[in-house]
């Protein structure tokens, strides 16, 4: 029995796809009309044991255009060479998979849900010059990732709110992102956000000439975030007594799970007997600007 691991070059019959252990004189003489190509055989590959063939696909690619003269087989790598013995292919890439480590050019744009897609296809969907329609899936979830929620009617706005209550079935919520809080809004990922909030307050009750102030302030935690600040004021005998105040701005989140809560305060020194101070309307919302690392 032939020892494989002596064999260093065997002959390959392109008709049957398979390999012929004689000389090639004697295969041309049993069939003339043979192709036959020579197999450098290296390490000993476990492959060309036995009847095992080289892959039916590699040669489907190849034979018809007479492409290759010798292949060159290595480990688990198959190398093809033109007649000049010039290196055609670079070795099959595993079905199992690997690493490349050159460009893969696709041929065409992908009309399947498997099909790889290429840069260009991807820019132009996003710009809409490809195609027009809505975006959805992860892409939209992370362009688009919000979550709003109106504020509870009604709250007292006389005391100090270290976060005012949520009208959690307003919820308007796109991705997965946030938690929503009673009190707020938990960001779960670290990332850059726009906090945009309202707060409308209406003062009642009371029909001497009254002033209430309003101070909001945008919590990160427990910790107030510089710049969010704002304040206004309304008094009982004004037409309609009612004021809002509110913003934007963007924040960073570094770590996982933070909370975005609306701090309210009531600074006026005037006596509150006989009067309400409350929210009359508002919301606050979250929109992803980037995801952190």
């Amino acid at each position: 029995m032939v020892n494989i691991n002596d064999i260093k070059y065997l002959l390959f019959d392109l008709n049957h796809l398979e390999f012929i252990n004689q000389p090639a004189s004697e295969a041309l003489d049993d069939d003339p009309d043979r192709q036959l190509i020579v197999v450098q055989v290296m390490d000993g590959h476990p492959a060309l044991s036995g009847n095992t063939y080289i892959p039916e696909e590699i040669f489907n690619v190849y034979r018809s255009e007479d492409l290759f003269h010798r292949i060159v087989i290595s480990g688990s790598n198959i190398n093809l060479y033109d007649e000049n013995d010039i290196l055609i292919n670079p070795g099959f890439l595993p079905l199992s998979g690997g690493n490349m480590s050159d460009f893969i050019t696709l041929h065409a744009d992908p009309i399947d849900d498997f099909h790889a897609a290429t840069k260009r296809w991807v820019e132009d969907t996003i710009s809409g010059s490809a195609q027009s329609g809505l975006i959805s899936g992860a892409i939209a979830d992370a362009l688009g990732s919000t979550l709003q929620v109106n504020l509870t009617q009604g709250t007292n706005l006389l005391v100090t709110n270290s976060g005012l209550p949520l009208n959690n079935i307003t919820a308007i919520i796109n991705g997965q992102d946030y938690d929503l809080l009673s009190n707020g809004i938990g960001i779960k990922l670290p990332g850059l956000y726009t906090i945009s909030w309202n707060v409308a307050a209406e003062l009642a009750g009371s029909t001497a000439t009254r002033r209430r102030n309003l101070t909001t302030q945008i919590l990160l935690d427990n910790a107030v975030i510089s710049g969010t600040t704002g304040g206004t004021y309304t008094r009982s005998s004004d037409t309609s007594p009612i004021v809002n105040i509110g913003g934007d701005y963007i924040i960073e989140t570094t770590s996982l799970n933070q909370e975005v809560r609306i701090r309210t305060e009531d600074r006026s020194v005037e006596t509150t007997n006989g009067i309400t101070f409350t929210v009359f309307d508002g919301y606050l919302r979250a929109k992803l600007v980037r995801r952190g690392s």
